[in-house]
């Protein structure tokens, strides 16, 4: 009640009793909830992106619950890609990298101001959706949550400038080492192809390394090694394009080859006592762009010389 109310008030209780202006005052009694209650929900929650990147930083602000002496704010993920985590939260009181709410998601913290800015990073991400529940708390409960849910995503930028590297030439041949031994009856070896390209670079599979590496640096030279550009390796790797087939000898009673694994450069040759002679036909797409008029085999009795 203001103080011209009250005083218009006390002039119509005044009475005169026996020469005595009496003023009898009517004390207004203000209407309050009771001592008791639990905190309201917290009014519309507010979420401004800050900085972008692979860590996000949230603005997050709500508005007042009744009755409210602390707040917990809980925040949470789902449909995302990424592995999320609170790095860092800060508000009026200052900033913190541990404890209070820092963590993996989902995460929650006690704030007594009514705004938080948080620091939430994964790697890698491209999409995901948040999810933030404020409540108002006291002495006496938990009031109702304000939820708000937010999506966001990123697509990729733009690749960087395209470069053709052509000094490597084209691909020339196919190799096969060791290129000439002696099996006897019921032995075995390991024989691998390599591509060899018009600049001389002898290119070996990076999947038949482990059978093939030790062939590799014992029959091709050095120099040869490494005049390989990562051009060349990254043709050769590409099976699409290099699928190694047709591995088959030209006396199969005698000696027999087994491909170890579709597409692969590696085969087991066994056989008899004999000079091993079997043919190898060039990968995939080039056989099906000669003219079977023109497949001639690239291996004979000894493989083209290297070096």
């Amino acid at each position: 009640m203001t103080l011209p109310n009250l005083l218009a008030l006390a002039r119509r209780c005044a009475k005169w009793y026996n020469g005595v202006l009496v003023v009898a005052f009517l004390v207004p009694i203000m209407s309050s909830a009771p001592r008791d209650s639990t905190p309201r929900q917290p009014s519309g929650i507010r979420i401004n992106i800050l900085s972008a990147g692979d860590t996000l930083i949230y603005g997050v602000s709500w508005g007042a619950a009744q009755y409210a002496t602390t707040y917990g704010y809980t925040m949470g993920v789902t449909a995302s890609n990424g592995t999320w985590s609170v790095v860092a939260d800060s508000n009026a009181s200052g900033k913190w990298v541990t404890g209070n709410g820092v963590g993996a998601l989902p995460s929650s913290s006690t704030v007594t101001t009514l705004n938080l800015k948080t620091w939430v990073s994964a790697i890698p991400w491209d999409s995901a959706t948040f999810t933030i529940s404020v409540t108002g708390i006291n002495a006496k409960g938990t009031g109702p949550a304000r939820v708000q849910a937010f999506k966001i995503r990123r697509t990729p930028g733009q690749p960087g400038p395209i470069t053709v590297d052509s000094s490597g030439g084209t691909f020339l041949n196919l190799i096969i080492l060791p290129d000439g031994r002696n099996l006897g009856l019921g032995q075995s070896t390991t024989v691998c192809a390599f591509q060899q390209f018009t600049d001389s670079a002898v290119v070996e599979w990076t999947s038949s390394k482990p059978a093939c590496d030790s062939i590799y640096t014992r029959y091709v030279p050095l120099a040869l090694r490494q005049k390989v550009k990562p051009s060349q390796q990254a043709h050769t790797d590409s099976l699409a394009t290099t699928c190694v087939t047709n591995w088959r000898s030209t006396n199969p009673i005698a000696l027999t080859v087994t491909q170890i694994g579709a597409c692969q450069p590696v085969a087991t040759a066994f056989g008899a006592g004999l000079t091993w002679k079997f043919r190898q036909f060039p990968d995939a797409t080039r056989v099906g762009m000669t003219p079977p008029s023109l497949a001639r085999p690239i291996l004979g009795a000894k493989s083209p010389r290297i070096g």
